[in-house]
């Protein structure tokens, strides 16, 4: 799950369940990007402090984070989850996004994944930290952004790391 902002100040630090990370800059933005596998090898991409793109071993969007309001795959769509606070409780409302919201958002995940491949593969970032600091992790993740953004965006049948089929 997304952090808070003050939370996320030392993301390269302290996103533990990527056990192989980097910190980029990239000349179009102030802020850094985090990208890193799990365990399983499940890839996630932070663009600084605002969106973040999760997805499953099958590199299926699993997760999406944008504007602190996080998105789920459910069943093979789109879920925003948003909380309500009201006088005695909180409560969360869902709402699965329109086809047109999912387009516009695998669209937009698309593009900047797309750019994060092309200033991998022009050598133009620089790397602010990695971990372990030994790891050549750029390679992996400029062929794993590469092949997300050469055919469209699947949506995974739930927001788990781990790869499910639907029977």
């Amino acid at each position: 799950m997304a952090r808070q902002t003050s939370d996320r100040e030392d993301l390269l630090r302290d996103a533990t369940g990527l056990v192989e990370r980097i910190e980029l800059q990239v000349p179009e933005s102030k802020e850094s990007i985090v990208a890193g596998y799990r365990k399983n090898g499940a890839l996630s991409v932070y663009f600084g402090e605002e969106t973040v793109y999760q997805f499953n071993t099958d590199f299926e969007l699993r997760r999406v984070f944008q504007s602190h309001h996080p998105i789920k795959a459910e069943a093979g769509e789109l879920v925003v989850l948003r909380r309500v606070r009201e006088k005695e409780q909180t409560t969360l409302h869902r709402r699965v996004l329109s086809d047109k919201e999912q387009n516009t958002l695998l669209a937009e995940a698309c593009q900047r994944l797309g750019r994060l491949a092309e200033r991998l593969q022009l050598g133009d970032y620089h790397c602010t930290g990695k971990v372990p600091p030994d790891v050549a992790i750029e390679d992996r993740l400029q062929a794993d952004l590469e092949h997300l953004v050469a055919q469209p965006i699947r949506i995974a049948a739930v927001p788990n790391v781990g790869h499910f089929r639907r029977k």
